[in-house]
């Protein structure tokens, strides 16, 4: 019976998106500009080909909403809610997509804890937007160090593994604060051609710290279609950490640096991002001399450049990029040549509103945790993105 009731639960934020999108569709005869609701979805299925083997895979399919209430003088400004669920629609053995779709945040990864759930809480705030004051955000959202170093993942499946934007390997980067940050606050501006954001995390870990996490960006937009960027995040670790078994190379609290060039005109897109990181990423892998689970932490640094072309009234997208991640570390349970490098392409073709096909081609060049050189992959896949608006009136006087 309890195991039945943890499965209804799972079901439950899906259920709750659906039943608030049919509500609002009976009461668009009530429209006004002043509450908005908005739901969509994103389905994503695709076939993996790799060594000499092939997958039905799930690629991070999705389903959210978010409230939008308008007030002050000319509406100018709004208090919003966002939540957006991660849907496991197929139970693959086989991964090959930086972002792991679920709230792991990377203690559970640490812990070799990595059993999936159908449900999971992608992100989830509450906060207002004061127009030209800025806006500010409390929950698990989007970090400011992602704003940068995520410009150039632009593919749907294959990009995005060499900024540590999901760092740790296997998280959603929100113990790190560098991907879904968890219990974060964001402040996020915009003043002439300069974009900033400030950040912190408070998450109770212990350790004496009211403040887990302090991150901070700035983006210069030289002109209409280029801009820089610069991203800075620290970590201050908890005492979790240390209990952790046979944690090996940890010395000190993670940092990471990032920059990025980023041009956008027509149908063109090019992006490249450069990142570095200080005790900030670890792999799981086994200790040599004893035989057993070991965690080694290890500093590193990363290239990723992406670009993408539309053609046929923007209904295709041709895409290539490359990643690199180069660890830093002499710890002899990983080989010394262990890397991530390898190359993409891809193309997406629209056939209708809602839906489009997709297929990338992973060429690699990498040396995994084992000293072997990964399968290049090659996948096709059909993507559903549905996005429904609704307004209404809703009267907030006392």
């Amino acid at each position: 019976i309890c195991q039945n009731q943890t499965n209804m639960k799972n079901y439950i934020p899906f259920i709750l998106i659906l039943l608030l999108s049919l509500k609002m569709t009976g009461q668009q005869d009530t429209i006004s500009p002043n509450l908005d609701l908005r739901v969509y979805t994103s389905f994503r299925v695709h076939l993996a080909l790799f060594d000499q083997d092939s997958e039905i895979q799930d690629g991070a399919s999705m389903a959210g909403f978010m409230f939008n209430y308008h007030f002050g003088k000319n509406k100018q400004f709004k208090a919003f809610v966002h939540g957006e669920f991660g849907i496991r629609l197929i139970d693959n053995e086989f991964s090959f997509q930086a972002d792991p779709n679920t709230n792991d945040d990377g203690f559970t990864v640490l812990q070799f804890n990595d059993e999936p759930s159908t449900f999971s809480t992608r992100l989830g705030y509450v906060g207002i937007d004061f127009a030209k004051y800025g806006t500010i955000s409390f929950g698990k959202l989007n970090s400011v160090y992602s704003d940068i170093a995520g410009q150039a993942d632009i593919f749907n499946v294959l990009s995005g593994q060499s900024t540590y934007v999901y760092s740790p390997d296997g998280s959603d980067g929100g113990e790190t604060g560098t991907g879904r940050a968890e219990s974060a606050i964001v402040y996020r501006n915009v003043i002439g051609r300069f974009g900033f954001g400030l950040q912190t995390q408070m998450r109770a870990r212990g350790g004496g710290n009211y403040f887990d996490n302090y991150g901070a960006n700035l983006q210069l937009h030289i002109t209409d279609y280029l801009s820089l960027g610069a991203a800075y995040n620290k970590v201050l670790l908890s005492t979790q950490f240390e209990k952790l078994p046979n944690l090996q190379g940890l010395e000190g609290d993670p940092e990471y640096y990032t920059f990025s060039v980023q041009y956008k005109k027509g149908p063109l897109y090019l992006a490249g991002v450069y990142a570095n990181q200080e005790n900030g990423d670890f792999v799981n892998t086994i200790d040599l001399d004893i035989l057993q689970p070991a965690t080694v932490v290890y500093s590193g640094k990363g290239y990723e450049f992406s670009g993408s072309y539309q053609l046929l009234d923007k209904r295709l997208n041709v895409l290539a990029g490359f990643n690199y991640k180069k660890p830093e570390t002499d710890n002899p349970n990983l080989p010394k040549d262990f890397k991530k490098q390898f190359y993409i392409a891809g193309l997406q073709y629209q056939f209708i509103k809602y839906a489009s096909v997709y297929s990338e081609y992973r060429y690699e060049d990498s040396v995994s945790k084992i000293g072997r050189v990964p399968p290049n992959v090659f996948l096709v896949g059909l993507k559903l993105d549905l996005d429904k608006k609704w307004s209404k009136y809703f009267d907030m006087s006392l």
